[in-house]
C-alpha cells in the first residue's frame, strides 16, 4: 500500500511530490528544506529516497557544521586535496584525494581534522611492474615456474654440505664432505659442469672427495650405484681404482666387475 506523504514534514523537510522509483521499487520524493536561520527559511529542494525512516536526512545539510576548504593542501606522501565529494545529505566531510605522482585519487573524511592517506598502493604496484627482473643466469626461475634440474642438483648439493638442518648433511657436510669456493658461484657451476641432461643426477668419483672440477659428473642411476664407496671390486679390476676419472661404467668396466 502506498503512503501518501504529501506536504508532511519529515525533520526539516517538507514532502513535496514523488518523483521516481527506486531499484527497489521505493518512492522518490522531492522535499524542500524549511531550516530556517536568521529569519530565512533555507529552501533548498532535495530528492530522497527513504522518507520516514530513521536513516533518512534530517535536512539538505544546512545544519551540518561548516567544513573548511582545504583544496590544493598536501597531505601523507604526495596527496593533494583536490574537491568536497560529500553528499548534501550526509553529515560528514568527504574528500578527493590526488597522488601527484601517478594521479591515482583516493576518498578520505575529515573527521578529526587529520587525513592520513598513508602511501599511495598504485605507485608501489607500478613500481614493481617496471622494476626488472634480475637475471643473472635464468635457472632460478626456468620458465616463470619452478628451477631448472641443473639449478636443483647445484643448490641440494650446497645444502647437504653445508646446511645442517638438512637431514643429508649428517653424511655429507658432517661427513668433510665440502663445495669447493668456486662453485659457491651457480655461474661457475654451470660452465664446468653444462646443463644437467635429463635422467641423471650429481655424482662424484667413487662418492667420494669435495664437490670441485674434475670430481663431479652428471651419472644415470646405475652409474650412481656402481660408484658407491663400499663397492667391492674383483682383484682384476683392482688396479684401475688409483686411475679411473669416470664412473666405472663410463669407462667400460662389465656389471659383473662389481658387486
Amino acid at each position: 500500500m502506498k503512503i501518501d506523504r504529501t506536504n508532511q514534514l519529515y525533520g526539516n523537510l517538507l514532502a513535496l511530490r514523488p518523483v521516481g522509483r527506486t531499484k527497489k521499487n521505493g518512492t522518490v520524493w522531492l522535499c524542500r528544506c524549511t531550516v530556517a536561520r536568521n529569519g530565512t527559511i533555507c529552501g533548498k529542494l532535495i530528492e530522497i529516497d527513504r522518507l520516514g525512516q530513521k536513516t533518512a536526512p534530517k535536512s539538505c545539510g544546512c545544519l551540518a557544521v561548516p567544513m573548511r576548504d582545504i583544496t590544493g593542501r598536501r597531505y601523507g606522501t604526495g596527496w593533494i586535496a583536490v574537491r568536497r565529494v560529500n553528499r548534501p545529505s550526509l553529515q560528514i566531510d568527504q574528500w578527493e584525494l590526488k597522488h601527484e605522482v601517478c594521479g591515482h585519487t583516493i576518498i578520505r573524511n575529515i573527521k578529526t581534522g587529520k587525513i592520513r592517506p598513508g602511501r599511495c598502493a598504485e605507485c608501489r604496484r607500478l613500481r614493481a611492474s617496471n622494476k626488472p627482473t634480475p637475471v643473472k643466469h635464468g635457472h632460478s626461475r626456468a620458465n616463470n615456474s619452478k628451477p631448472s634440474p641443473t639449478y636443483g642438483s647445484w643448490s641440494n648439493m650446497r645444502h647437504r654440505c653445508q646446511n645442517p638442518k638438512r637431514a643429508s648433511y649428517r653424511d655429507y657436510g658432517a661427513a668433510g664432505v665440502r663445495v669447493c669456493d668456486r662453485w659457491q658461484d651457480f655461474r661457475c657451476f654451470l660452465a664446468d659442469m653444462g646443463p644437467r641432461p635429463e635422467g641423471t643426477t650429481l655424482g662424484r668419483i667413487l662418492d667420494r672427495g669435495d664437490y670441485e672440477p674434475g670430481n663431479a659428473f652428471w651419472m644415470t642411476p646405475p652409474e650412481q650405484l656402481a660408484n658407491r664407496w663400499n663397492n667391492y671390486y674383483l682383484p682384476k679390476w683392482e688396479s684401475l681404482r688409483a686411475t679411473i676419472r669416470k664412473p666405472p661404467m663410463s669407462v667400460g668396466l662389465p656389471s659383473m666387475a662389481i658387486a
